[in-house]
């Protein structure tokens, strides 16, 4: 757990949770904005992860082709 400072107080939070926010300027964003930011950028992660996946595998399918 640890604390970590939002425009609406500290809070202590739990660690996978701080280090999601941890690129995020908190003492800026209510906790709700926080992690509403937190959550966008987990899923947009995660979809350009799969997104860079699918087209590696479409290129490498192809192999040496002309």
């Amino acid at each position: 757990m640890r604390e970590v400072e939002f425009r609406d107080g500290k809070r202590v939070i739990p660690d996978h949770l701080a280090d999601m926010m941890s690129e995020l300027p908190t003492h800026t964003l209510t906790y709700e904005q926080a992690v509403e930011k937190a959550n966008w950028k987990l899923a947009s992660d995660h979809a350009n992860k799969a997104f860079d996946s699918a087209v590696q595998g479409h290129f490498r399918s192809m192999g040496g082709r002309s």
